[in-house]
């Protein structure tokens, strides 16, 4: 039978001793603890992640919900590290997941983020993590490239885990390209570097397991009995379920291998229960194959153990090895899919089910075609390795006599034009600075004077109004209370109190305003439910404004944002329908593409071009005729990444709608 496919090893290389160590009591006791924490600091993020790498080999499901809500947290926090691993373990996780694209492209992202913060150690871990990516989809070159630059750094900053970790997966490589002796060379010495480690660390059952299953392919499988037996034995010490599968696996394959169906039956199934639980199609595969072929030849008496007639052995073997065949081709496997073909053929051929025996058979041949291609090209791509190895290790040494030639000559030169050229250097230097301060004082003071001119320019038209309306209305309650009857005193109190209430909304705006031009305040982002906001703007305006919004629609926003954006957004429409006849404001939400949309709509007059100019453009003139709404909107509507747009059919009637990122996309972002 076919042995289990290597073990990974250093995907979550930030903490491999943690989570080595990490038990599921320990997971339960870490979510407990996360679900009531109430501040998101920097310890929460921690603690995520952490709980993320303990769940990833027993629930990978688990630990990539609880990654998607790490990373937009420690974003928010500027936390470097929280940032770094989340990369680390969201990547690793979709691997476990079996999806290698989508842990490329995350896997490519921290690359890149690491580089940004110069961050040896998350170097390191990156470019392992994309060698085992690259390695998995066949790319070998690229893989030991990619290994190769992570051992060299991890030598540099002298992290022996990460190097034990890494000779495992040049292990890894070796043992897909089938270069057996190599692979069982770079296991060993992960083996030994772990074991030199100081204080002393247990040894993950990853290399036993992947020595045991070369063994196997090398037909050697008394030895591989004993490396396998040892990686079970660590799995089930560390409850690493996922390894624990894959010994399990190796270990009836040898023992079928020796002739003992018996206990290939037994790690067998002991492999598909886990597996199953897991939900890890590829071991699950192997797994049906090794069952489904000892089940023809287990004694009655192990079948009658499991509660299993004798009778039932034949169909029940079938059943598997068609379900293996079936998940390697979900898989794109077709060297799983061929070795349950040939099982499936013989176990037929056994029962002179010889239909069943020929089809399979074919349908093994076909296969066995094709792999036959690939072991060919993998041979030529590990010479044509080999090759490209050779000759750069020559024209490194070719390069590195040259240089060493020329060194000694130009060392005086460069001492002499070095002095020189650091005091050069440092004169430069400190007028570039002093020039630098200076001109970002200059542009600061400039900005300040704009803002404040702007701001007082505009102030003293949005605050005049609802004053002047006040004083009117008071001075005529003074000086002739005879003019209105009781309806009218009613009306004036009213009047009275909507302008008091309108004074205090464009206060508010100022305030809100003023404050979003500063450069340090900044919003205060959150998820919020559409329908809620609505519900409180109903309460603001008459009732005759219809709202409408999806139950579930949310999105990501500041709230006092919006809340203003919204309020000002209404009042204009509602100055805009004002005194026609059939004049109606609507507010709608909706999702379009991968956006949240909010839109009003009214069927006044159409939105002028001096209008649409105050809302899109920072350099229209708004002090006296617009008011402070129009650039508050936009403003805001700034800060918060909030797309406007703004439709005025020929028809009459205008319609704003706010863009917002969906929930998922501003949770990446």
């Amino acid at each position: 039978m076919l042995p289990l496919p290597k073990l990974i090893a250093g995907l979550l290389l930030s903490s491999t001793c943690l989570l080595c160590r990490a038990q599921l009591n320990k997971a339960d006791s870490l979510a407990s603890l996360i679900d009531h924490s109430i501040a998101n600091d920097t310890t929460k993020v921690n603690r995520m992640v952490i709980l993320a790498k303990m769940l990833a080999n027993t629930d990978p499901s688990r630990g990539m919900k609880i990654i998607d809500a790490e990373m937009p947290l420690a974003r928010q926090l500027n936390d470097k590290k929280g940032i770094l691993e989340g990369f680390n373990v969201k990547s690793s996780l979709y691997f476990l997941q079996g999806n290698i694209l989508q842990a490329q492209a995350v896997g490519e992202e921290y690359l890149q983020t690491a580089a940004r913060f110069d961050d040896k150690p998350n170097l390191v871990a990156a470019n392992s993590l994309l060698g085992i990516l690259s390695s998995q989809s066949g790319n070998y070159a690229r893989a030991l490239e990619y290994m190769l630059t992570s051992m060299k750094l991890a030598e540099e900053v002298g992290d022996r885990n990460k190097m034990a970790a890494l000779y495992q997966n040049l292990g890894n490589v070796y043992n897909d390209l089938e270069d057996y002796d190599k692979a069982i060379d770079y296991y060993k010495k992960s083996i030994a570097t772990i074991q030199s480690v100081t204080p002393k660390i247990t040894v993950p059952p990853s290399p036993y397991n992947n020595i045991g299953s070369v063994l196997i392919h090398q037909k050697r499988y008394r030895e591989a009995l004993d490396y396998l037996d040892t990686g079970s034995r660590i799995s089930r010490q560390i409850n690493n379920r996922r390894s624990l599968a894959g010994a399990y696996t190796n270990l009836s394959d040898a023992w079928h291998n020796l002739g003992d169906n018996d206990k290939s039956y037994d790690y067998g199934t002991r492999a598909l229960e886990i597996s199953r639980a897991l939900s890890d199609k590829r071991s699950m595969a192997n797994a049906m194959i090794n069952v489904g072929t000892a089940l023809s030849e287990v004694s009655d008496s192990v079948l009658l153990a499991g509660h299993i007639e004798p009778k039932e052995r034949y169909p029940r073997a079938v059943a598997l090895l068609d379900s293996a065949i079936r998940l390697a081709g979900l898989l794109g496997d077709p060297v799983t899919r061929e070795e349950a073909y040939r099982y499936l053929g013989e176990v037929a051929q056994r029962q002179k089910d010889f239909p069943l025996a020929l089809s399979s058979i074919q349908a093994y041949e076909a296969l066995h075609d094709t792999i036959i291609n690939n072991d060919n090209e993998k041979t030529i791509i590990r010479k044509f390795i080999e090759y490209d190895y050779d000759k750069k290790a020559a024209i490194d040494a070719l390069e590195l006599a040259g240089q060493r030639r020329l060194k000694y000559g130009l060392i005086a030169g460069l001492l002499l034009i070095g002095a020189i050229g650091v005091l050069l250097y440092r004169q430069g230097l400190i007028r570039k600075k002093a020039n630098r301060k200076l001109g970002a004082i200059n542009a600061q003071l400039d900005e300040a004077n704009r803002v404040k001119a702007r701001f007082f320019g505009i102030i003293s038209h949005d605050l005049r109004g609802p004053v002047a309306n006040l004083i009117s209305l008071i001075n005529l309650r003074k000086d002739a209370p005879d003019l209105l009857d009781e309806d009218g005193m009613a009306a004036g109190r009213q009047k009275i109190t909507d302008t008091a209430g309108n004074l205090l909304h464009v206060m508010e705006d100022i305030l809100l305003w003023s404050k979003g031009q500063m450069v340090a305040f900044k919003p205060r982002i959150k998820t919020l439910h559409v329908r809620d906001i609505f519900s409180e703007l109903q309460l603001l305006y008459p009732a005759n404004i219809i709202f409408c919004a999806p139950q579930q629609i949310q999105l990501r926003t500041d709230e006092d944002y919006l809340k203003t954006i919204l309020r000002n957004l209404t009042s204009n429409a509602i100055k805009a329908v004002q005194g026609r006849a059939g004049g109606q404001v609507e507010w709608r939400a909706w999702k379009e593409d991968e956006q949240v949309c909010l839109a009003v709509t009214d069927n006044g007059p159409g939105i002028s071009e001096s209008q649409r100019l105050a809302l899109f453009s920072d350099e229209a003139e708004i002090g006296t005729r617009h008011g402070l709404g129009l650039p508050l909107i936009r403003d805001l509507a700034t800060a918060v990444h909030c797309g406007i747009r703004a439709e005025a059919p020929a028809g009459g009637g205008t319609t704003i709608t706010l863009l917002f990122p969906s929930l998922q996309t501003a949770s990446l972002s």
